[in-house]
């Protein structure tokens, strides 16, 4: 080949390519990830493109219609009818080459005779366990070179200058015994280096790049440490030696020096001053050796999910900072690992590359991690699932979390004991079963901000380790992208608003109560899992979540603010908790009798019913203040059990417009919606006569029952008690009909 045509093969860009396939061939086909492109074939009458071109590969190209195929210059050749010499001259001109400086390629002049090796500099004799000298590497310092020898059998003095039929030992192997520990080198020298400073080192002849099977038994439960030279060579040899020794040495860590010039070893490193303590010292610092398998497995599985085999990658989240999942296609998955390589375990046959990617011999390994499907089944064992379940962040230990039990009773529960035992009960289902039927019902808590109503939850939350969720963002609740709600048992809405959003309602109820959630993350299919999620929420706004006038979802709760900004306080359970008390928690909580209160059943709390007062339609609230007020009329007239059905619209509409809504029901929706609540109401036409007119006037008039008929039909509707004498909305010192 000649230089000329290196000069333009090296020189030829991408773009030289594409402007010379368009120059030849026109219009030119979309380029494929392998840098294929289609185009029609000039060598045949071509209506369907069948010549295939790669803009990677030196224009090589092939027609599958025709058979033809071949490189660059054979192309040019082919289609304008030159030779070699001419195609050489065209593409120097296209690239502005001046042939005259580019000379022909010389011939190899004739090998000159080797210098003579002459006696050897140093001589290392690989001794077997019986003391006998199985062979020597021979080391030449002029000209640099090594040999290996072997002394002949049956002549003393005398050696065979090959290992045939030799069993290959590693060097300094009677020696092995002294530790447990070896040092592996690249050389001999390296090795003997080390027992200067008594550490056991070894090595493998030959160098870098060589290991020989029979070997690797001689490191069998021996803790090895891998120190290898400063170069590619070096650090492929390390990895080689690890990937062999895997399996029978006890552990094995490669110890990348540090501060070596390029080239550098264990012997350059001590020589500038390091010592055999600032060795293990460095040692130390780092981590164990990871086989290529082990390595992925750690972090990655395949997986069929949604009917596709993918990548499962456990990563973690940079938003919420817990533990997630992802996925990768196989050559997404391919190109991330491209350049962490391994020798190829095929290297030597034909066609085989001498390294190869990690991913692709994981592919193909049948230790490889897998799995069928994708589950979320807390303390259960799926056979060939993934389980998202990862079990809980502390192990149960008996001890004391009573500052922590105070705050629950005194703060949260306002000391009222009932409150206090459901709270309890409803955390306590939760640890002794994470994965069983939920009671379908969430914890609230109102209060000002800095009482305690974040300690509590954040605190049991961290029970649940990777299973607890904290967010403080209404999108992340209830958006159609809840790909991090998927392996969630206890969830924290902090500061949680909801505002009457009745799009986010129907997502926030579903979340309580649905058997099944699906799970959709950014361009991904929607899975279908089991729904673990059990939600509470805190807030200091009035409003905290939707509750209907038949809401039996929320326990909502007013926390006392006695402990407010109490830093010392808050400091002492942080404290108490951080030394034991997290274990004591959970394995009380494990032993707690879960029988004794219902808890898919909420207590009703004034701060319940400021939810429902809340959550009312505009209808409700103006009925519900009348049945406050007592009087139907605007005027303080009493209860007046007949009205005329226009005047308590109108002053429907005006409590409409004193509260701020704009949407306004029309009569006939307004008479239906309060049959509702009072369905004794009767609608009836009747006559009667304004001051001084002389004739009857006919009007619909409402026939209202008595004022505690009324009350007592709402109260049903509530399913609350009201205290309506006193003026009290519930009377919370009675919990007979929870």
């Amino acid at each position: 080949m000649s230089n000329l045509k290196d000069s333009i093969l090296e020189k030829m860009s991408y773009g030289d390519y594409r402007r010379y396939a368009e120059q030849e061939l026109g219009k030119i086909g979309k380029i494929n990830s392998s840098g294929w492109a289609v185009a029609l074939c000039p060598f045949h009458d071509d209506t369907n493109p069948s010549l295939n071109v790669n803009f990677f590969q030196e224009f090589a190209w092939r027609c599958h219609a025709c058979g033809e195929t071949g490189d660059l210059f054979s192309f040019h050749q082919k289609k304008h009818n030159t030779d070699f010499k001419g195609a050489l001259e065209y593409f120097a001109n296209f690239l502005g080459i001046d042939p005259a400086t580019t000379q022909e390629e010389k011939k190899p002049a004739a090998a000159k005779k080797k210098k003579a090796l002459g006696p050897p500099s140093q001589v290392y004799q690989y001794i077997d366990l019986s003391g006998k000298v199985i062979f020597e590497t021979c080391r030449y310092s002029n000209p640099k070179d090594f040999r290996q020898r072997r002394p002949h059998p049956t002549k003393p003095g005398e050696y065979i200058w090959n290992l045939k039929d030799v069993e290959i030992i590693p060097y300094n192997l009677p020696r092995f015994s002294d530790s447990e520990t070896l040092y592996i080198v690249e050389g001999e020298k390296d090795a003997d280096r080390l027992i200067q400073i008594g550490l056991i080192g070894t090595c493998n002849a030959m160098g870098a790049g060589k290991w020989f099977d029979s070997m690797t038994p001689y490191f069998k439960d021996k803790t090895l440490i891998i120190l290898p030279d400063n170069d590619p060579p070096g650090k492929a040899h390390a990895e080689l030696v690890a990937q062999k020794l895997t399996g029978t040495a006890k552990s094995i860590q490669i110890v990348p020096l540090p501060n070596l010039p390029p080239g550098g070893d264990v012997s350059d490193w001590l020589n500038v001053g390091n010592t055999k303590a600032d060795l293990l010292e460095y040692i130390k610092t780092q981590q164990p050796y990871e086989d290529h398998i082990s390595f992925l497995n750690k972090r990655h599985a395949v997986v069929m999910h949604s009917g596709k085999c993918l990548i499962l990658n456990e990563e973690i989240d940079p938003i919420f900072n817990r533990q997630t999942i992802t996925f990768s296609s196989i050559p997404d998955f391919h190109t991330r690992y491209f350049n962490r390589r391994i020798p190829n375990p095929a290297a030597g046959i034909k066609g085989q590359a001498k390294e190869i990617c990690i991913v692709t011999d994981w592919l193909k390994s049948p230790d490889r991690r897998e799995y069928d499907r994708i589950v979320f089944a807390p303390k259960k064992t799926v056979n060939g699932c993934y389980n998202l379940w990862k079990g809980f962040a502390f192990e149960p230990k008996q001890g004391d979390w009573s500052l922590f039990q105070d705050h629950i009773f005194h703060i949260i529960s306002e000391g009222n004991q009932y409150i206090n035992d459901w709270i309890l009960t409803w955390m306590a289902r939760i640890c002794q079963d994470p994965g069983g039927k939920r009671p379908k019902t969430a914890l609230v808590l109102r209060g000002d901000q800095g009482v305690g109503k974040g300690v509590f939850l954040s605190n049991f939350g961290k029970l649940f380790g990777n299973h607890f969720l904290q967010i403080n963002n209404q999108q992340h609740l209830t958006s159609r992208f809840n790909h991090h709600l998927k392996d969630v048992i206890f969830l924290f809405v902090d500061e949680g608003f909801w505002a009457g959003d009745k799009a986010s309602e129907g997502a926030l109820k579903g979340l309580v109560t649905e058997d099944i959630l699906p799970i959709e993350g950014k361009g991904k299919d929607v899975i279908m899992l089991q729904n673990h999620i059990n939600l509470a929420m805190a807030s200091n706004n009035e409003w905290v979540v939707p509750s209907g006038l038949i809401e039996r979802r929320f326990m909502v709760i007013d926390v006392l603010n006695d402990r407010q900004q109490d830093h010392d306080y808050f400091g002492a359970i942080d404290s108490q908790l951080r030394h034991g008390g997290y274990e004591a928690m959970l394995y009380n909580l494990l032993q707690y009798d879960i029988t004794q209160v219902d808890v898919s059943k909420v207590v009703k709390t004034s701060a319940g019913f400021d939810q429902k007062v809340e959550s009312m339609t505009p209808v409700q609230k103006f009925w519900f203040e009348r049945l406050r007020s007592g009087m139907l009329q605007n005027e303080d007239r009493g209860w007046t059990e007949l009205i005329q059905c226009s005047v308590l619209y109108t002053q429907y509409l005006e409590f409409c417009d004193w509260i701020g809504v704009r949407h306004k029901k029309i009569d006939r929706q307004f008479g239906k919606e309060l049959k509702k609540l009072c369905p004794q109401i009767a609608r009836k036409y009747l006559a009667r006569t304004d001051i001084g007119a002389e004739n009857y006037i006919y009007k619909w008039f409402y026939q209202f029952p008595p004022l505690e008929i009324c009350r007592d039909l709402f109260k049903n509707e509530v399913k609350t008690g009201l205290d309506w004498d006193r003026d009290v909305i519930f009377d919370e010192d009675s919990f007979d009909n929870i």
